[in-house]
């Protein structure tokens, strides 16, 4: 089980599971309720439900309890209203933070359900080649890091729904900067600017490696589906202030024009 949880990146749950006496036959049978109480902490409760699911291959069962893992990322109608609920009343509770509905919202939830850019690159011929070519030299090149980059933005867009943001790009960087630690953030993510923080009165969008391939991607498929079908292809784009189409700065992120 030890093991298991190394494999998970999850080995903070290793003194815990320990303590429960969960073994693999245990880990196996458990379910949503038993694993509320065995992991406290909602966000790597999250991360063991995918990782469970995935590993035996089964979904685990509904409950009734409150919790934020639902299969799309969204609550039910009764899981609104409770939030709802919740925060109309919590001034009026004097027991608040005990009582604390445990929600992370459905943009960490998509977060912890993104590709990891450590995932993406060691379920990958090419990916695995980059990762021994760092572990040998302690560098990476510019072919490299435009292929990973690669890899993890087609994998992202394969696998999420709707478009990727300033969010998801931030999270990729973080990832690489956690498996490279000598690669510099910047070159992956650099935040957007809002106008009234410009000189100029013009705001800036989000820049680095991430949005450019992604800008990149949607211009391929915008050729792929014609002119036409691609308007409300791009529309969420075009209405996000961090990321103009045609409104792109700094060298080397194309403009959609």
């Amino acid at each position: 089980m030890d093991e298991l949880l190394q494999l998970w990146e999850l080995q903070s749950l290793i003194p815990g599971f320990n303590d429960q006496n969960i073994d693999l036959d245990v880990c196996s049978n458990l379910d949503c309720e038993s694993i509320k109480e065995l992991i406290k902490d909602v966000g790597n409760r999250i991360k063991f439900k995918k990782k469970w699911e995935e590993h035996f291959n089964k979904k685990l069962p509904s409950y009734n309890s409150f919790d934020a893992h639902t299969p799309e990322g969204n609550f039910s109608q009764n899981e609104g209203n409770d939030y709802q609920n919740s925060s109309q009343n919590e001034n009026d509770d004097p027991n608040k933070e005990n009582n604390e509905i445990q929600y992370i919202g459905e943009r960490m939830y998509r977060a912890l359900n993104l590709p990891s850019v450590k995932d993406t690159l060691i379920q990958s011929k090419e990916g695995k080649a980059i990762l021994k070519y760092y572990s040998k030299h302690n560098d990476l090149t510019s072919e490299h890091r435009d292929r990973m980059v690669d890899l993890e933005i087609t994998n992202a867009m394969d696998k999420t729904d709707g478009s990727l943001t300033k969010h998801e790009f931030k999270h990729f960087a973080s990832n690489v900067k956690e498996i490279f630690a000598i690669e510099d953030f910047n070159i992956y993510y650099v935040s957007p600017i809002k106008k009234m923080d410009c000189r100029d009165n013009q705001s800036v969008p989000v820049r680095g490696k991430f949005a450019g391939r992604y800008k990149i991607k949607l211009q391929q498929c915008k050729r792929l589906l014609g002119s036409e079908s691609s308007r409300n292809f791009l529309q969420d784009l075009d209405d996000d202030p961090d990321f103009k189409t045609n409104e792109v700065k700094g060298a080397g992120v194309p403009s959609f024009t």
